[in-house]
């Protein structure tokens, strides 16, 4: 997949998240930015038009299609955990 959708409750109103990125690491990274963002006081609608309209930085979990009947993935994981959670997302 090269997006992820999952629902935020907040203040009562039931948000979907959907992201341009895939992986749990980056729903729980995005989960945290929201909590931050929350607690500056921007709103859920404006935090959640920001969410669609992001697009991953080359070289982290990049996607390589040229036609290949292969997954060719970029990514810059070199610890230990890194390299787990872009296994466990490949």
């Amino acid at each position: 997949p090269k997006s992820s959708r999952y629902t935020v409750s907040y203040d009562g109103h039931d948000y979907t998240v959907a992201m341009n990125t895939t992986g749990l690491f980056n729903v729980y990274n995005t989960l945290a930015a929201i909590g931050a963002c929350l607690l500056e006081g921007i709103s859920m609608e404006d935090i959640d038009k920001a969410l669609k309209t992001f697009s991953a930085v080359p070289g982290r979990f990049e996607l390589i299609e040229e036609g290949q009947p292969f997954a060719v993935v970029v990514d810059y994981a070199h610890t230990p955990d890194g390299l787990e959670n872009i296994l466990q997302t490949a």
